[in-house]
């Protein structure tokens, strides 16, 4: 659930519109988040006794949630052309982050 989350983010952060300074920074933000989810994921690991595979299967689908979903977003707005300057767009952009947050809510309580 908490790689769910990672591609929701993802899709979040590929549909932001900022200039490259705001793009860094929030780059900067999302990775020592994503560091942390990541601890959490490998307390969760060691302490459920995931075997060799088990661990490999939970590093790389933690490790690419996040840039799949970023991956989707940027293919989106390249197929969708104009997609992102319209109402829709601020909408699914919205909610999608609203999602987001609601979910780590939700799994972390």
């Amino acid at each position: 659930s908490i790689s769910l989350h990672s591609v929701v983010i993802g899709v979040g952060f590929g549909f932001a519109q900022m200039e490259w300074t705001e793009l860094l920074l929030m780059g900067l933000a999302m990775s020592v988040h994503q560091f942390f989810e990541g601890m959490a994921i490998g307390m969760q690991a060691k302490r459920s006794q995931l075997s060799r595979q088990g661990w490999l299967v939970t590093v790389m689908v933690f490790t690419l949630a996040l840039p799949l979903g970023g991956a989707a977003a940027v293919a989106i707005k390249f197929f969708f052309v104009g997609f992102d300057s319209s109402f829709a767009y601020l909408w699914t952009s919205g909610l999608l982050n609203a999602f987001a947050a609601g979910m780590l809510t939700q799994i972390g309580g």
